[in-house]
């Protein structure tokens, strides 16, 4: 996590860790005990820096009071040093998952350090802005579904992220379910020493934080003492509900997976995990176990499903897909711009150079790029090249909704051969001509309005053909491609799969929780 605060900062790198500069203003307060900074607070939790005089102790939390029902603990990671005039500090770095409203905390935060209590301004607005949300504490983990069809979903992702596959399924497959529980990488973030918490999202969907004191599961395999305490915190929850499934959607879930007690046990790989650089290396062993325990292993795209089906091993190909009632909202009645536009992280598969070149040769096109920028560009961009920075979905589909043509361009290889673009069906589902490299599988070619280009020639043209072409009957040609792809029929096609499989969960054979 990367505080703010601190982000536009000078950093060098000292012997022993990091050393930041602090904001000016801790120039005017180099008598304070402690000087602490809150980057974010909004639906996305609250995260932060705090700066005590000399290190703390082992044991040493933060204690917050005011923004949800009762105090929680906010576990601190040690991020080297950080400086304001002379002083030196150490410095240590806060989140917690939990959403805090603007108007959750009555004007001001109680902050608890080492038994020195501060008083916090609440931040007047949220800096990520979004609907306010319930949060519920369960005490000592008491039982909470009784009679209830649950299912869990183990995902690589947090629900506040951007919605992607792992929020559209939960979704569409929460129809099916009297409750939808989400667990992603924030109930690493949720502190030893508290209560779960559930967060009211949408609909059926809640998302749940365990207390947990592992460092999240990107970067190590969480301990058996830690997988074992986190499941068994999630069976005594789940321990009166009538049948409980488990949709694992990231394999270093696999420690804890096993240890729920489930009728079904599905494991979707949504990507080729080894090769991203981010992901630990030894992430396949958690896969194939996970892979050999599983009931049904689902992936969008055949490559992955190759890679691990087996013999002994049940899979289903559930391609992505998109939610035709986000769309149609956005879409009606949208007038288009010259515009083309990129919806989606630019991560190091993001090709600059084909960007750029295609802007240098289409002066007149504006070229729209939405998402967090995690791979900069290697140089100034042309002015016809827009960076919108991360957007709400609903912001995004109206952003394709008065664009012309959309692109996908990914530099060709053996990761993104196997990527099956959520961002596809919605660009055709909006309408739009698309053009892309050649990761895809050629059979994309062959449907009207979607090009394949490898270089910056062919990509640019594919991009002036694009904008000529453009018109209703290829705007309804896409749309009534896309009518296949919901994610209500993907969702379908995974549960007439698992009911036609019967019983394998081998954690508990009979379907119910520990009483």
């Amino acid at each position: 996590m990367k505080a703010n605060g601190l982000g536009h900062s000078r950093v060098k790198q000292e012997r022993n860790g990091a050393e930041h500069c602090a904001p000016r203003r801790f120039l005017l307060s180099l008598h304070r005990p402690v000087w602490l900074q809150i980057d974010v607070s909004g639906a996305g939790g609250v995260s932060g820096w705090i700066a005590p005089l000399t290190p703390l102790t082992g044991q040493a939390q933060l204690v917050a009071s005011g923004p949800w029902p009762q105090s929680v603990r906010l576990g601190l990671w040690q991020d080297g040093y950080v400086r304001a005039g002379w002083q030196r500090r150490p410095l240590y770095r806060f989140h917690t998952p939990l959403p805090a409203g603007p108007h959750s905390s009555g004007g001001s935060w109680k902050l608890s350090l080492a038994g020195r209590d501060l008083v916090w301004p609440s931040p007047a607005e949220a800096t990520r802005p979004g609907p306010a949300r319930q949060v519920t504490f369960v005490e000592n983990s008491a039982p909470q579904f009784a009679g209830q069809r649950v299912l869990v979903i183990l995902s690589s992702i947090d629900w506040i992220f951007r919605r992607q596959r792992q929020q559209q399924l939960a979704d569409s497959l929460s129809r099916s379910f009297d409750t939808v529980l989400f667990l992603g990488p924030g109930s690493f973030d949720h502190a030893v020493g508290n209560l779960p918490a559930l967060v009211d999202t949408e609909g059926r969907v809640r998302s749940l934080f365990l207390a947990s004191s592992s460092a999240w599961i990107w970067l190590r395999t969480s301990s058996e003492g830690e997988a074992k305490r986190l499941a068994g915190d999630l069976n005594r929850l789940l321990s009166r509900a009538a049948e409980v499934t488990v949709l694992a959607m990231f394999p270093a879930w696999e420690p804890v997976a096993r240890q729920i007690a489930c009728r079904h046990l599905v494991y979707d790989a949504l990507d080729d995990h080894g090769s991203f650089d981010h992901v630990r290396a030894d992430i396949s062993g958690d896969e194939q176990r996970l892979v050999a325990r599983a009931d049904l292993v689902t992936a969008p795209h055949e490559r992955i499903l190759d890679r691990l089906g087996g013999a002994a091993v049940r899979t289903l190909l559930v391609p992505n897909g998109y939610d035709p009632q986000a769309q149609k909202q956005e879409t009606d009645g949208a007038a288009r711009l010259a515009r083309a536009i990129y919806v989606g992280a630019i991560e190091p598969w993001f090709d600059w150079p084909l960007v750029i070149a295609a802007a240098e040769r289409l002066p007149v096109v504006r070229f729209e790029i939405v998402g967090q920028v995690r791979h900069p560009p290697p140089k100034v961009l042309p002015e016809n090249v827009v960076l919108l920075g991360e957007l709400p979905h609903p912001d995004a589909m109206q952003r394709l909704a008065g664009s012309s043509v959309a692109l996908i361009p990914f530099i060709v290889s053996d990761l993104t051969r196997a990527v099956d673009p959520v961002k596809l069906y919605e660009y055709m589902a909006a309408g739009l001509p698309v053009v892309t490299t050649p990761f895809l599988a050629d059979r994309w070619a062959q449907v009207p309005g979607i090009r394949l280009a490898g270089n910056a020639e062919d990509f640019t043209a594919a991009i002036r053909q694009a904008f000529e072409e453009t018109g209703p009957d290829l705007r309804d040609s896409l749309q009534r491609a896309a009518c296949e792809a919901s994610w209500d029929s993907r969702a379908a096609d995974l549960l007439d799969a698992l009911r036609a499989g019967g019983t394998g969960c081998s954690a508990n054979p009979t379907g119910r929780g520990p009483d």
